[in-house]
């Protein structure tokens, strides 16, 4: 017995069983996977008959003539899964409607569909309709018989659709029966007494329905199969692309990795060469620091000297100057004296008109012997306040130089403290040295350009050429530009 016979045949015990002590008749009662016994109740008197002995059989047969039972004697008549192996299932039923006492329900459950299962024939399926012929037969040969309902069974584990009928005989006064089974189980083409309708009408067994279903799963499987074959596809090729992309990929890194290679052998390179660069800038800045120092010391001597020479040469042109001044002065005093002097001689002791153009002509020689001293004593005059001029000349760009040769000196000075300002005593400044040679440096370029004291792009800019000769731009200002007058920022 497959399960869902099994759940109805209990369920039709629990409906139509009257609540006093039933009598209960199962044709087919042979225990075969699950027997209807286990739904009887227990003050039940349950009788089984099969045609072979077994468990749950309690009378055996061999055929309609005889059942061993009385007549109109059961309350319910039921034979489950037997039908369909009857070869002549209308005798059978109406043997089944001989021993229902009037007010008896007869119940029969029989496959609808399914494989074949001999046993030892497999000789009929019943349709919706089944009950309703079954109902006409009956009452054909004088049975007062009622079809209170009929229905397909949906199936669930197993393969089977079994259709269920529930008869009641006549005559009887008691009112139908109203609580059906098909309300409570699960079933399509549904006929009970009380309305001539169908109930959840279907003209397709649930096999054709499934094999509907499973035509169009198959179709959307299909579908989504040729799909997926298509996303295969471009996955294949997306995977193929991103092969030769992990392949490209892998050849640029391991050329990333070569140049990272080579970049940090070239930084190792310039980290020793900026470092063995910083030791010669540092010892250059100490020499010019020293070479500024003395510098400074013999400038300030050798100035000092020649100041005070300069100042007593000047001194003493000043002081030959004004003899000089003063003779010339005195000359022309004298020249000029002479002159009135002769002029009121010649005027007072006139001479013979016949002697009168030799006399202008002597004073004349005289007076012009007298402007010619005169020239040359303003001549004299005149060079010696160029050459004091001269001199005055030199001691001012003597104080310039030195005022320039002391603000080169501050600005070597300022240099110095800031480039030697991470070489302190501060914790600050110890942490400073762990820095890598070229960040010191990037750190001392900033530093300096931000106390306006140097600017490497800057100076680099004015000057293209220490930027081509790969000569760092602070050391050649030391070592050259300051010699040649350079300057170290735009308009100064």
């Amino acid at each position: 017995m497959h399960d869902t016979a099994y759940r109805i045949g209990g369920l039709v015990m629990d409906t139509y069983l009257p609540s006093a002590p039933a009598r209960i008749l199962e044709i087919g009662a042979l225990n075969v996977n699950g027997s209807l016994r286990d739904h009887s109740p227990r003050n039940a008197e349950y009788v089984g008959l099969d045609f072979e002995p077994g468990e749950g059989v309690d009378i055996v047969i061999t055929g309609t003539a005889d059942w061993h039972v009385p007549d109109e004697h059961f309350d319910l008549v039921m034979a489950s899964s037997v039908f369909e192996h009857d070869s002549a299932f209308w005798r059978t039923f109406i043997e089944m409607c001989r021993k229902t006492k009037p007010g008896g329900h007869i119940y029969i459950s029989a496959p609808s569909n399914g494989t074949v299962h001999r046993y030892p024939r497999d000789c009929w399926r019943f349709y919706p309709d089944s009950g309703l012929a079954l109902e006409d037969w009956a009452r054909c040969q004088g049975f007062e018989l009622t079809l209170i309902e009929s229905f397909i069974a949906e199936r669930e584990k197993d393969h089977w659709n079994d259709f269920c009928a529930v008869f009641r005989r006549g005559p009887c006064g008691d009112p139908l029966i109203r609580d059906f089974v098909h309300q409570k189980f699960p079933s399509t083409n549904a006929l009970n007494w009380r309305t001539s309708l169908t109930i959840n009408p279907s003209d397709e067994t649930q096999d054709m329905r499934l094999l509907s279903a499973a035509q169009n799963r198959a179709a959307e499987l299909e579908a989504e199969a040729h799909a997926l074959r298509h996303e295969v596809i471009g996955l294949r090729h997306e995977a193929e692309a991103q092969r030769h992309a992990a392949e490209a990929l892998q050849i640029e890194c391991d050329n990333l990795r070569i140049a990272a290679q080579r970049a940090t052998e070239e930084i190792e390179t310039t980290k020793s060469r900026l470092h063995a660069e910083s030791e010669v800038l540092r010892d250059t800045l100490l020499t010019a620091q020293q070479e500024a120092a003395a510098a400074r010391e013999v400038d300030r001597m050798h100035f000092a000297s020649e100041r005070e020479s300069l100042e007593e040469a000047h001194s003493a042109a000043m002081l030959e100057r004004d003899e000089a001044i003063a003779q010339l002065m005195a000359e022309i005093a004298r020249l000029e004296a002479d002159l009135e002097r002769a002029k009121h001689v010649a005027a007072t002791s006139l001479p013979p008109p016949s002697d009168t153009t030799s006399l202008h002509a002597a004073l004349a020689e005289e007076v012009k012997q007298i402007t010619s001293q005169k020239t040359q004593c303003e001549q004299r005059l005149e060079d010696r306040f160029r050459e004091i001029a001269r001199l005055t000349r030199l001691m001012q760009e003597r104080d310039q130089a030195i005022a320039s040769e002391q603000e080169r000196a501050e600005w070597l000075r300022q240099v110095v403290a800031v480039l030697t300002k991470g070489y302190s005593r501060s914790a600050k400044a110890r942490l400073g040295t762990l820095l890598p040679t070229y960040f010191a440096h990037k750190r001392h370029e900033r530093w300096l350009r931000q106390e306006g004291l140097f600017d490497a792009n800057e100076y680099t800019a004015i000057y293209p050429e220490v930027a081509r000769a790969q000569i760092h731009p602070l050391r050649h200002y030391i070592n050259h530009g300051m010699r040649e007058g350079r300057v170290i920022r735009q308009g100064a």
